[in-house]
Order: C-alpha cells, then sequence, then structure tokens
C-alpha cells in the first residue's frame, strides 16, 4: 500500500513538472517571439531614420550649393529669413 502511495505521489508530481516544463517553455517561445518583432521593428525604425537622415543631408548640401551661388543682397535677404522662421 506504502508503495502503491508513493507510485501515486511520484506520477502526480511528474505531472506537475511536465505542466511547469510546458509553461516555461511556451513562456520562452512567447518572449523570443516577442524579441523578433521589436527587433524587425527595431530595423524598420533605423532604415527610416537613415533614409530621412540622407534625405536631410541632400537637401543640406544642395541649399549650402544655392546659397554660395546667390548674391550677397539676395543671401542676406535669405538669412534674415531663416532667422525669423528659426525665432518662430
Amino acid at each position: 500500500m506504502m508503495i502503491d502511495n508513493l507510485r501515486e505521489t511520484r506520477k502526480a508530481h511528474k505531472k506537475e513538472v511536465d505542466i511547469i516544463n510546458k509553461a516555461k517553455e511556451e513562456e520562452v517561445k512567447s518572449i523570443t517571439e516577442k524579441i523578433d518583432v521589436h527587433l524587425e521593428r527595431t530595423k524598420e525604425a533605423e532604415k527610416r531614420f537613415n533614409t530621412r537622415s540622407e534625405d536631410l543631408s541632400k537637401r543640406t548640401d544642395e541649399r549650402a550649393e544655392e546659397l554660395k551661388k546667390m548674391d550677397n543682397k539676395v543671401l542676406a535677404t535669405e538669412l534674415k529669413k531663416m532667422i525669423t522662421r528659426r525665432k518662430k
């Protein structure tokens, strides 16, 4: 009778361990999926940032070239506009 009790206790314990292990595996899987999604979103955001940064850099360079070609009066007017916009 004690041996039967021990066997039943052992079976119950094994079931509990199996349930805990399965829950742990599901938790790890869920966390891994969330990490993968986060990494993908980070890559996409980084790509958008780099594209916008390159575009801004290109526009800045183009604007600098335009300003270099202007005469002093036009350049002074453009500079005044830029300063006025920044104050707002």
